[in-house]
């Protein structure tokens, strides 16, 4: 993820709607079976908030059945990996199978996570 556009920005602490379709190899938007979170600091690439490789079950609570992914970030989502910064960019990346798990598609959600006070010495 070397170049990117993040999705947008959330302050610290706050809640914040991600929302994307998840699409098979032809471009439709598909259901699948399983889906799975992972969030992290993009530049160290740790965990936040212990959501690696978290399911999401049932999956219709998450994705409709054109492929519409909705994902709520908590505010335990939305902290600050390195109390120094006033910004930083975290990832939501979701991994979704379907087709018995022979089909999978992965997503990439970079956000700006922007401080609601100041730093930290």
């Amino acid at each position: 993820m070397d170049d990117y556009t993040p999705w947008g920005s959330v302050i610290e602490g706050t809640t914040a709607e991600i929302k994307f379709t998840i699409k098979d190899q032809d471009g439709n938007g598909v259901q699948p079976t399983t889906l799975r979170l992972d969030l992290y600091d993009y530049k160290t690439e740790k965990v936040l908030n212990s959501r690696l490789n978290v399911s999401l079950t049932p999956v219709s609570t998450y994705v409709t059945s054109g492929g519409i992914c909705t994902f709520n970030l908590t505010a335990a989502d939305d902290v600050f990996y390195n109390s120094a910064l006033r910004q930083e960019t975290h990832v939501a990346k979701f991994t979704a199978t379907w087709s018995t798990g022979t089909k999978v598609a992965k997503h990439l959600v970079p956000f700006i996570l922007r401080r609601d006070s100041e730093p930290t010495a």
